[in-house]
């Protein structure tokens, strides 16, 4: 199992080529409780992309994945756009979470900082607000029950 994933891409096509990595990447390390986690990351990428890079393949979208001492999934999503409120669109998501699902859940954009919040045990911007940071604890290894002699 790899213990790192690191790319960057400057046009679709390139990242159409890298998703099935990514996906087998997070699926591997959550077992099978990754598909919440793999919408969140593809919705980062895709609003990193469609905002951030403002399709222009001059600008790209690094993506990071790993996992920390065996325990979590660090995902870490950057472009090179100007970045936006982050923090503060995820304060107001926390606060309205309810009525704001019910809002987003019809828009055509809007719901992807919410599955992202939803998905990840913790998710963060950088102050600039065009990196992305979120983490995801590891499913917990089960060994076999240890039954003592008698």
């Amino acid at each position: 199992m790899m213990k790192e994933l690191e790319f960057t891409f400057t046009t679709l096509d390139v990242f159409q080529k890298i998703r099935p990595h990514v996906i087998q990447y997070v699926r591997e390390n959550l077992k099978g409780n990754s598909a919440l986690m793999e919408v969140a990351l593809m919705e980062a990428i895709n609003n990193a992309w469609e905002h951030g890079g403002k399709k222009d393949a001059n600008r790209g979208v690094r993506v990071r994945l790993r996992v920390q001492n065996g325990k979590r999934l660090i995902i870490r999503v950057k472009d090179d756009g100007p970045g936006f409120h982050a923090n503060e669109k995820l304060k107001q998501i926390n606060v309205e979470e309810g009525n704001l699902f019910e809002r987003c859940l019809y828009e055509e954009s809007g719901r992807g900082l919410l599955l992202m919040n939803q998905a990840a045990d913790k998710i963060t911007y950088n102050r600039q607000g065009n990196e992305v940071l979120m983490v995801k604890a590891l499913p917990v290894k089960r060994g076999k029950p240890f039954f003592p002699p008698h």
